[in-house]
C-alpha cells in the first residue's frame, strides 16, 4: 500500500518523468549512476553505507543530519533537518539549479570516500588497530585496567567481526562484556 501511495504521490505532483521507482538492484554502481544526486532522509542511522556509496560514485547527497551522516559526507554534501521535508526540497532544489555545483560536490565526495572508506584504508585500520592490541601497545594503568581488557577484547572482536570470522568475534564480545 505504500508503494501504491508513493506512486499516487508521483502522479499528483507530475513528477513521473523525474522519479523512477525501480526496485531492487544487483548493479549497484549502475543504479548511483542513473542519477544526478542521492538522498537520504533517513531518521536513524548507524554507519551510513549508502551514503559512502553515493559518494564512492561520485555523486553528491542531500541526507537528513541523523547518525554517522554528517561525519561521512563532511562538506561534499547537503545535510539538513530530520522529518523536515522542505528542508530535503530545497537542498535538491539547490542542486539541481547549479550542475556546476552537482559536478564539484560529486568529485569531492568521491576523494574523501576513497581516502577514508576505501577498503585498502578500512583494512590498514584494522590492521594496525589489531597490531596495537597485540604488542599490547594500549595503556596499561592501574585505574583503568579492566576498562583497558574489555576495549582490547572489544577491538579484537570488531576485527575478526569485519573480515568474517564471526564466531571468534563472538567469543571475544563476550570476553569484553565478562
Amino acid at each position: 500500500s505504500y508503494y501504491e501511495e508513493c506512486i499516487e504521490k508521483i502522479k499528483e505532483l507530475q513528477l513521473e518523468n523525474n522519479v523512477i521507482l525501480a526496485g531492487h538492484t544487483n548493479d549497484v554502481p549502475a543504479a548511483y549512476n542513473s542519477g544526478d544526486i542521492v538522498v537520504s532522509s533517513s531518521i536513524s542511522e548507524a554507519f551510513p553505507y549508502s551514503v559512502v556509496e553515493a559518494m564512492m560514485n561520485g555523486k553528491p547527497v542531500v541526507s537528513t543530519d541523523v547518525g554517522g551522516i554528517s561525519e561521512a559526507l563532511g562538506d561534499c554534501g547537503i545535510l539538513v533537518t530530520p522529518r523536515m521535508p522542505d528542508e530535503l526540497a530545497r537542498g535538491m532544489i539547490k542542486l539541481f539549479k547549479n550542475p556546476e555545483l552537482i559536478r564539484d560536490m560529486g568529485e569531492r565526495a568521491r576523494e574523501r570516500a576513497l581516502e577514508r572508506f576505501s577498503i585498502g584504508n578500512v583494512l590498514d585500520n584494522h590492521y594496525n588497530t589489531y597490531k596495537s592490541l597485540v604488542t599490547g601497545s594500549y595503556k596499561k594503568t592501574n585505574a583503568g585496567t579492566l576498562l583497558q581488557k574489555q576495549e582490547f577484547y572489544a577491538k579484537k572482536a570488531y576485527v575478526l567481526l569485519n573480515i568474517g570470522y564471526i564466531s571468534e568475534a563472538i567469543e571475544q564480545f563476550r570476553e569484553a562484556i565478562n
